[in-house]
Parts: structure tokens; sequence; C-alpha cells
């Protein structure tokens, strides 16, 4: 399944709350140990916080996230109150 991703902010530690395109909510929680090789970076927070859109899926500079990556989704028309 294909989910276009529109909006993505931080939630520290290690988690994003995530808007897709039909209207949900998805959440992404890492663990340090999940960061590794080209996503290592991902450890620092300031780093972390860099997070963006592109193309519908979740990125960081340099790199990005599948969209096959799992993630929770709830129905939601905010990421406020996350």
């Amino acid at each position: 399944m294909h989910w276009d991703v529109i909006a993505v902010q931080p939630r520290p530690p290690l988690g994003l709350a995530v808007t897709f395109a039909d209207g949900t909510l998805g959440t992404v929680r890492f663990e340090p140990t999940h960061l590794t090789g080209a996503f290592a970076a991902l450890k620092d927070p300031e780093v972390f916080a860099r997070v963006f859109v592109d193309h519908g899926a979740v990125a960081w500079p340099g790199t990005s996230i599948s969209h096959r990556t799992p993630c929770t989704r709830r129905s939601s028309s905010t990421v406020n109150g996350y």
C-alpha cells in the first residue's frame, strides 16, 4: 500500500508525528539501535529535528524512509495533541 505523507513533526526523543494525504495521522518511534549505517546521524537530536517531507516520504538531509516503513496510524485532522 502506498501512503503519501504530507506533513511530519519531530517528537523527541526519536519520534515523529506524520500526517498522511488521506487525513490520518501516524506515529513512528525509533530506538537508537534502529539508527545504524546511513541513519546513524539521526541519533543527534539536532539532526533528527531537521526532518521534512520529500515527494510523499519522510526524509532528512542525505537520507529518507521508504513508504513501506511501518507506523501506527490513527484518525485525526491535526497533529496537535500528539
